[in-house]
């Protein structure tokens, strides 16, 4: 719905709307790292690869090189969330 792809071969299509709360309503909390929001912009926030490499993202998808180097639009995403469970608490 928001990303560049058609959505017609997806049989569910989650956003981050969407998304998010199935993580939350299972005791997650959620971080988004890659996106595109309401008004089909590309998001992202600074994530390390080390910390678990993606390879559809902006950081290692050949595809994306182009956008890398400051060159036109991503040219293939994925929605990315880090989900965490936060320290269980006495």
């Amino acid at each position: 719905m928001n990303g560049p792809g058609p959505e017609h071969d997806h049989r569910v299509l989650y956003t981050l709307d969407t998304l998010t709360p199935v993580f939350t309503q299972a005791g997650f909390d959620v971080r988004p790292l890659e996106w595109w929001d309401a008004d089909h912009t590309f998001r992202h926030a600074d994530w390390d690869v080390r910390d678990g490499p993606i390879y559809r993202s902006r950081h290692l998808d050949h595809r994306n090189a182009a956008f890398r180097a400051g060159r036109g639009a991503p040219g293939f995403t994925s929605l990315i969330l880090d989900g965490h469970r936060p320290p269980a608490t006495a």
